[in-house]
């Protein structure tokens, strides 16, 4: 507890003691401390963390921990990062490759070139994937240089190839393109992942073409790099895949094709409510908000129903609000029609959808308001307060002789300034 509060306190006068408290021998203040030497971010503390990792009983305890210590101590850390790039342990040398990724320095990227030579393919692949996110220039020819080397280990290399879409220069693509067509299919999934990063659009019909393949991995990756070019030229070969794929990949189509976000998508999307699985409901749901068609409205709302919990239920909640003013006939029918078995809480998220998309509309729920079921007045009146249109408190007085609906009637008009006594 002490280590935390000096954490978070700040203060580098600290970071001796702290320092002293890593040689603790519980594991618990261990790594209580190397989260507040990380929260400090002091050079100082660079060696003795990298120290506490050279106890092979700790590696796996709190080296994320380290990691992320190292992390924040940044660019003053690299001098004595330097120093651990060649050390014994390939455990401590891989430590180094990650933390060296939020280093943005000339000396970390050509620590990353060398450490593509390592001994161990795990600290390679770890030195692989921080010059990739580093999108340093220098970088490409190495890592260009590891894909193509047939002597690498294969997950250094699809590491590499998946990198290398930050780069977006015709060799790369020519390569990836080139690729798309390996007899590994690892690679071309790899590569297809690279081809979406790079988001060129010349990159659609071999995309299109490799979708068809057999391999679950590669189907996958294929639609993901479609969706994020966005080009509308796949979608009819999207809607087709759609009847024969798993629930995974149905779930990538549909988000595809929310993505690229053609109109011919809206059946599918209402096929897509129907589904079996869950998420890819929810993600034709949000497909469905983002393209605004209005006759995905009664959907929606059937399904956002049969859910219980606010969790499940949100994702169809601002679907219908992305929709707009196309659904305020359905919602506005809902009310019209409760019954007694309706859920009270449903009821109200009817009214709250009313007022996101439009408060002049939810303020026109006056009209309903006396023919309504006592569940949608409920709902209709608290909704009402929440306006702040003192127009409304005469639509709310009269439900003051109610017995079941007082509460609700007083509480609205306290919410617009009513006030009066319980004598009242």
């Amino acid at each position: 507890q002490v280590s935390r509060s000096l954490g978070e306190i700040g203060d580098n006068r600290s970071v001796p003691h702290l320092i002293e408290a890593l040689n603790d021998p519980d594991l618990l203040v261990k790594s209580a401390t190397v989260v507040a030497l990380g929260k400090i971010a002091h050079p100082d503390a660079t060696q003795p963390l990298l120290q506490l990792l050279e106890n092979p009983d700790l590696y796996d305890a709190i080296d994320g921990e380290v990691a992320d210590a190292l992390f924040e101590i940044g660019d003053a850390a690299l001098p004595v990062l330097l120093t651990y790039e060649h050390h014994e342990s390939s455990h401590i040398r891989g430590i180094v490759a990650r933390v060296l990724r939020g280093i943005q320095t000339k000396d970390s990227v050509k620590s990353l070139i060398r450490l593509l030579d390592d001994p161990d393919s795990r600290v390679r692949f770890d030195a692989v994937a921080s010059l990739g996110w580093s999108n340093n220039p220098n970088a490409l020819a190495p890592l260009l240089a590891v894909a193509k080397n047939d002597a690498e280990d294969e997950f250094v290399r699809i590491k590499a190839i998946e990198t290398l879409g930050v780069f977006r220069t015709e060799a790369v693509f020519e390569y990836l393109l080139k690729t798309l067509n390996s007899s590994n299919v690892f690679f071309r999934a790899a590569a297809a992942i690279s081809l979406g990063t790079q988001g060129n659009p010349a990159a659609v019909p071999q995309l299109i073409h490799v979708m068809k393949h057999s391999n679950g991995k590669l189907r996958l990756e294929t639609v993901n790099a479609l969706s994020r070019i966005g080009d509308k030229r796949p979608v009819t070969d999207l809607i087709d895949l759609y009847s024969t794929a798993d629930a995974e990949l149905r779930g990538m189509i549909l988000g595809a094709l929310n993505q690229i976000g053609s109109p011919e998508a809206i059946p599918v999307l209402l096929h897509g409510l129907e589904d079996p699985d869950f998420q890819v409901r929810q993600v034709a749901a949000w497909g469905l908000g983002r393209v605004g068609d209005g006759r995905a409205t009664e959907a929606l709302l059937k399904e956002m129903e049969q859910l219980k919990r606010r969790e499940d239920r949100s994702r169809f909640w601002m679907a219908i609000v992305q929709i707009g003013s196309d659904s305020l006939d359905v919602l506005r029918n809902r009310l019209l029609n409760v019954r007694d078995s309706d859920d009270e809480i449903f009821i109200k998220n009817v009214c709250r959808m009313i007022k996101a998309i439009d408060e002049g509309a939810a303020f026109q729920l006056v009209e309903i308001l006396e023919a309504a079921h006592s569940i949608a007045q409920s709902a209709i009146i608290s909704t009402l307060g929440s306006l702040g249109d003192s127009e409304a408190i005469e639509y709310i007085v009269p439900f003051l002789e109610s017995d079941e609906l007082r509460e609700t009637a007083i509480d609205a008009l306290n919410k617009l300034g009513y006030e009066f006594s319980q004598d009242e």
